[in-house]
């Protein structure tokens, strides 16, 4: 009974669409309505400037971040990965928005910072390079993902738990920016700082 009532707690916190409410609470304007319609960081980022785009990345990441120690909590020892889990399925599929969210980035950055904070810290310090270089929002993100999968899998092979919870984590991004992907390899992604 604890793990049902840990998961859907989990799946609620990360479901809280942050960018919704802080476009609709702060600038009377929703942002599924601006850019990519995508309720998420980058679109945040691109449809009303850095400052706002900066607090969502922030309680998209406390919701992962969260999540990891409220699975804990409630579940045990195997909560803080099902706790993950469910959080990043609350913002890819929020009840909250007819199961119509982001892509999963912000909150899974969140995650493995609960559990690998340094070395999430060096792959958010390439996203930052990679953005700043090519001002590809999506590339930065994927860069920093595929480097938290690759160092997890070169420095903590033994913990399988997070092995298996970082692969799955980085997939699932992955799958959700196949059109971002698309984009990327036609030389039509848009770039930070321009607008369409």
């Amino acid at each position: 009974m604890s793990i049902v009532l840990g998961c859907l707690l989990c799946y609620l916190l990360g479901a809280i669409p942050f960018s919704v409410l802080f476009s609709r609470g702060m600038l009377h304007k929703d942002v599924r309505r601006f850019g990519s319609g995508n309720p998420g960081t980058s679109n945040m980022t691109r449809a009303f400037g850095v400052k706002y785009g900066l607090l969502v990345l922030l309680f998209d990441m406390a919701k992962g971040f969260g999540a990891v120690y409220l699975g804990q909590w409630i579940m045990g020892p195997l909560g803080p990965y099902l706790g993950a889990l469910c959080a990043v399925a609350g913002h890819n599929w929020p009840i909250y928005l007819k199961f119509k969210g982001g892509k999963g980035v912000a909150t899974t950055v969140g995650i493995m910072l609960a559990f690998v904070p340094f070395l999430t810290l060096i792959a958010m310090a390439c996203f930052v390079l990679v953005l700043l270089v090519t001002r590809y929002f999506s590339l930065g993100s994927l860069v920093c993902l595929g480097l938290i999968w690759c160092l997890v899998l070169i420095l903590h092979f033994s913990d399988t738990y997070l092995v298996v919870l970082c692969s799955i984590l980085v997939l699932v991004a992955f799958v959700q920016h196949r059109t971002n992907i698309r984009r990327l390899k036609n030389g039509t992604e848009n770039k930070f700082g321009t607008h369409h």
